[in-house]
């Protein structure tokens, strides 16, 4: 009853009948307008999901990638120094040499590293 008193008191010039139409009618646009920006708020989080999902994927690749090109740098590196996975050396150590003496045809002498 407190209601009807308060519906009629608000929109004055109506009867009670008429007051309750008119706030049924508002409370129902008010709830369209709420349920419609629900569904929008809604759709734009799935798509936010979809996108975060895909930037995962490409993440995901990218240290896969990654991964892979340094395991490839560590083995050509391994190559260049001599060195085997497992830090056994692959060629002996070179020795540097010079001339004894000046002609091309002279012999060398061999000096250790």
């Amino acid at each position: 009853m407190s209601v009807s008193v308060k519906l009629h008191v608000a929109l004055p010039g109506l009867t009670r009948e008429q007051a309750t139409e008119e706030l049924t009618s508002f409370v129902d646009k008010a709830s369209e307008t709420s349920r419609s920006q629900l569904q929008n708020l809604i759709e734009e989080l799935m798509a936010l999901q979809q996108t975060l999902e895909n930037q995962g994927v490409r993440v995901r690749e990218g240290i896969t990638e990654f991964a892979s090109l340094n395991q490839s740098a560590l083995e050509l590196t391994e190559t260049i120094t001599g060195r085997a996975p497992d830090g056994k050396e692959l060629m002996p150590k070179r020795s540097w040499q010079r001339p004894r003496g000046k002609g091309p045809d002279e012999a060398f002498e061999t000096l250790e590293s």
